[in-house]
């Protein structure tokens, strides 16, 4: 990427531009999203070019929310970033934020013994709507605010238990572990590349603000 300038919005330019690697855009956007908000962003189920696998977050997510293309999705990510700027939000807090925040959560992924106990914990969870009446009643008040058609009970139930016997809740293979160290590498790498803390004082400094 160019060298920095100082214009306002480049930073949130260079962060979008790690988050939409070839290889992990799907993953790396989806922890963008969980930090930005928005009912627009939680709403949109990108395209990943193939069906998710079933049971999985992302093939749940499928069935309640509004189908969109990568580019798509990605602007949805541009324009979320730029309203809360413009709330008052502060350009460099907010990327720097998100940006730590989605190695955090890819360091965790990494951490085997933690993956593996809240897998645990989602499972004993699902097991839980099943056997508890509220628990059920609850999930399906969630489903239903989806603005989405809901099915019936025992199609959730169905699905609840297929979930709760999926392989994504099984504890992590050791091939399963090397991914995800993978997947931070190409994370570290791309952000030194491209926002390390350098960047950001350049930017601060170009913008008079050091």
């Amino acid at each position: 990427m160019d060298e920095i300038e100082g214009a306002q919005g480049e930073l949130i330019d260079r962060l979008i531009d790690i988050l939409n690697d070839d290889e992990e855009w799907y993953e790396f956007s989806t922890y963008a999203v969980g930090f930005l908000g928005g009912e627009a962003l939680e709403h949109a189920v990108p395209d990943i070019g193939r069906e998710p696998s079933p049971n999985t977050h992302g093939w749940w997510r499928r069935l309640f929310g509004e189908p969109v293309t990568r580019d798509e999705y990605f602007e949805l990510i541009q324009d979320r970033f730029v309203e809360l700027v413009n709330s008052g939000l502060d350009e460099e807090f907010l990327v720097q934020s998100v940006r730590d925040g989605i190695r955090q959560i890819l360091v965790n992924m990494a951490d085997v013994g933690e993956v593996d106990r809240k897998n645990a914990e989602m499972k004993a969870d699902i097991e839980r709507m099943l056997e508890d009446p509220a628990e059920f009643a609850a999930f399906r008040a969630r489903l239903a605010a989806s603005g989405n058609e809901v099915p019936g009970d025992e199609e959730i139930s169905a699905r609840l238990r297929r979930m709760a016997e999926a392989e994504i809740l099984r504890p992590l293979s050791a091939d399963a572990v090397a991914n995800r160290w993978a997947t931070l590498a190409t994370w570290d790498n791309r952000v030194a590349s491209l926002l390390s803390d350098d960047v950001f004082e350049r930017w601060l400094r170009l913008r008079g603000n050091l």
